[in-house]
């Protein structure tokens, strides 16, 4: 199995309070302290897919956060969209030219302890045909792909409590939030389960991450975990993966250009409790791995 682990440096570009920041020889003086610490007015800047509208998140006074379209020449506001008081929106995405999908939820405070439910909201960019298209009740969703050529569906995957970690494939209409079951990930129906899935730049599935709970499912140190992948010839292959220990985290990045490549983060080859000292929570160090389907 060939998979490679490295490490990427930034140096010379950075994000500061909104602001584009070029560190060059010419530099009077390093930016002050206190620009590091700013709280930034605007976040989650998004441009549509042919370039003529933004979307982003600012955030009001009554811990409020709004979601505004505007021209990318940022003189015309089309639409403010928010929920008023505690309400946020979040994370969000184009699904074509005219129509935008956003999670919302009202932020109850980090020390109140209730769950953060999200809802999923779409919209167009005028604000007319608003529909809540998925609000959790006892599943969730995870998108994975906006279907580009698909501008009316996302693909999804739907996970519910009664299932034990299982995922299925969705289709979401991003109009009418109706969902249509697709399949197609391996391992479904066995006693292990498929946890997550890797989809590449032609919105195909190409890759899965299968938990074998082994023996006790309660014990951890027997779960064994396995990677899916499904060769340029269409067909899925399935191979084991040494992991260091129990409970390896796996976050998927994204693929290649030419889908040769799939890049993802994970602490799999870490022994378990190696990280940071007097770390109480167990927190440690994350590696940014390729995996190479050609030499696989």
């Amino acid at each position: 199995m060939k998979i490679s682990r490295f490490y990427c440096l930034l140096a010379g570009l950075s994000l500061l309070n909104g602001q584009m920041v070029f560190a060059a020889e010419t530099d009077p003086a390093p930016p002050p302290v206190a620009l590091f610490a700013a709280h930034a007015q605007i976040q989650d800047v998004k441009i549509s897919p042919d370039g003529k509208h933004i979307a982003f998140t600012y955030e009001e006074a009554n811990n409020e956060v709004k979601l505004a379209i505007a021209t990318s020449d940022l003189k015309a506001v089309k639409f403010v969209m928010g929920y008023e008081k505690d309400h946020h929106m979040g994370r969000h995405f184009w699904t074509s030219n005219h129509r935008v999908v956003s999670w919302e939820r009202k932020n109850f405070g980090f020390l109140d302890g209730r769950w953060q439910r999200a809802q999923l909201v779409a919209f167009d960019i005028d604000g007319k045909n608003r529909e809540t298209i998925f609000v959790p009740q006892f599943s969730g969703i995870r998108i994975y792909s906006r279907l580009r050529h698909d501008p009316e569906n996302i693909l999804v995957g739907k996970f519910h409590w009664a299932d034990e970690g299982q995922i299925s494939l969705q289709k979401l209409n991003v109009l009418d939030g109706e969902l249509d079951y697709i399949g197609g990930i391996p391992g479904i129906g066995t006693e292990s389960e498929i946890v997550d899935v890797a989809v590449d730049t032609r919105d195909e599935v190409r890759i899965a991450i299968e938990i074998n709970r082994g023996k006790d499912k309660y014990d951890d140190e027997d779960d064994v975990t396995s990677l899916h992948f499904k060769t340029e010839g269409g067909k899925w292959r399935k191979i084991n993966v040494e992991s260091r220990r129990p409970k390896a985290e796996w976050f998927r990045l994204g693929f290649s250009r030419d889908n040769r490549l799939f890049y993802f983060r994970s602490n799999y080859d870490m022994a378990k409790n190696q990280g940071l000292r007097n770390d109480a929570a167990g927190h440690d160090t994350l590696g940014v791995f390729v995996f190479d389907f050609e030499t696989t």
